[in-house]
């Protein structure tokens, strides 16, 4: 492997390239086959292939490296999130959190020179665009709920052992074997985690899916208003981006501004209800995530 400008990691040209894991090694390929690499944020995304199993998983490999990340306070932040994605994998797969995408396991994997974190996880098909835009007219709305439902309990069960994703959208619910299954949690905050990264005035979130609080977070904590506004995010916060992401299951667009009846096209009072309690603006009048799911899991009862 090497690295190109802006952090990206791309393969040999032999394709000869191996990364080692729990002692077994890792062929590693392109996603599609093509050798394009796929880059996110902070890291770049492969498929790897067992030599023990023959079995096909995903390898996530931070663009930035320890070496990069010495007295540098922004590349120890992405240093620092990477580690706290696979900190939040981790735990999610030792509470068998069924709902989150399952996590093989992690090292660090030396490029030119340079040490690079990296994990494993389970190898998905697609992610929830793909399934809204191709199923636009084979889902009715009781399929569409179900899916929601299954979504809404995987977070509802990372909150529960204090992880809160707060980077909740389409691109981050992938589909394996047609179940959806919670990804990318390079934002996730967990309550009880030694690494502690200092995200004053950041902005915590997808832009178009942010809660009210991370917004404030991102507008005020840095300034003269700082104290005046709510920027605590926590699991109301995920509530307030799933209640963006049902409205998105169900006609494919996202809610913004002061939404009413007439702008939900099923024209379902009692989930529109559903919805708009949970893009409560104000934290403390926001439903919970168990209210939000139980009323849910009700609408299929």
């Amino acid at each position: 492997m090497k690295k190109l400008g802006k952090d990206l990691i791309v393969l040999s040209k032999n394709r000869s390239d191996i990364i080692k894991c729990d002692n077994i090694d890792y062929g590693v390929e392109s996603i599609n086959g093509d050798g394009r690499t796929i880059s996110g944020g902070n890291g770049c995304v492969f498929k790897c292939i067992s030599s023990e199993t023959g079995l096909e998983y995903a390898l996530k490999i931070s663009k930035v490296s320890h070496e990069d990340a010495e007295g540098n306070d922004y590349n120890a932040k992405r240093i620092s999130r990477f580690m706290r994605e696979i900190e939040a994998l981790d735990a999610a797969k030792q509470h068998e959190l069924a709902d989150v995408v399952d996590f093989i396991g992690w090292g660090n994997v030396e490029i030119e020179g340079q040490r690079h974190p990296f994990f494993i996880m389970e190898l998905c098909d697609c992610h929830l665009g793909d399934i809204v835009n191709a199923r636009k007219d084979l889902y009715d709305l009781d399929q569409k709920i179900e899916l929601a439902v299954i979504v809404v309990r995987g977070i509802q069960s990372l909150n529960r052992i204090k992880i809160y994703h707060r980077d909740i959208k389409y691109e981050n619910i992938l589909f394996k074997n047609d179940r959806p299954l919670i990804a990318d949690l390079g934002l996730a905050y967990k309550r009880d985690s030694d690494i502690i990264i200092n995200e004053f005035g950041e902005k915590i979130g997808p832009i178009g899916w942010m809660s009210p609080e991370s917004i404030n977070k991102w507008f005020t904590e840095d300034s003269p208003y700082a104290g005046t506004f709510d920027c605590e995010i926590n699991t109301k916060s995920d509530v307030f981006q799933l209640g963006k992401l049902i409205w998105y299951i169900v006609q494919g667009n996202l809610p913004i501004g002061l939404v009413e009846l007439d702008d939900f096209q099923s024209g379902d009072s009692e989930l529109f209800n559903i919805i708009k309690d949970a893009l409560v603006h104000n934290k403390a009048k926001r439903i919970g995530i168990d209210e939000l799911t139980s009323r849910l899991e009700a609408k299929l009862a």
